[in-house]
């Protein structure tokens, strides 16, 4: 409803338009799991440009998961079909890079800084 009446743009009408749909606890119960998990860029309080770095971050760190994920069924249907020292390195290899990508978060150089967010969790 707020998107066809052009009120997308405004967080307030898009809240009320939720209520109004009767999904206002549900909105609420969201907002409380982005807090316990501290995704602050998620919330209202965030600056956009944070928030525009966050979700690119977030679109990159999946592409590359879900690259590497692919990468590792390879390399063990590689070692499954021919267990040399060989692709067993390359299999540990990729399972590090993957473990990487899930362990990296916002380092981005200054990133915070528009939210006032630095050195905050």
């Amino acid at each position: 409803d707020a998107m066809a009446h052009d009120a997308a743009d405004e967080r307030g009408a898009v809240i009320a338009t939720i209520e109004r749909a009767g999904c206002g606890g549900i909105w609420g119960r969201a907002v409380e799991l982005i807090k316990r998990a501290r995704q602050w860029p998620a919330l209202e309080t965030a600056a956009l440009e944070d928030a525009r770095d966050a979700f690119n971050q977030a679109l990159h760190l999946q592409r590359s998961a879900r690259t590497l994920h692919r990468e590792l069924k390879q390399a063990q249907a590689a070692l499954d079909a021919d267990p040399s020292d060989e692709n067993f390195r390359h299999l540990v290899e990729i399972q590090a890079q993957f473990n990487d990508v899930q362990a990296t978060e916002a380092l981005i150089e200054g990133f915070g800084v528009s939210s006032g967010r630095v050195g905050r969790v």
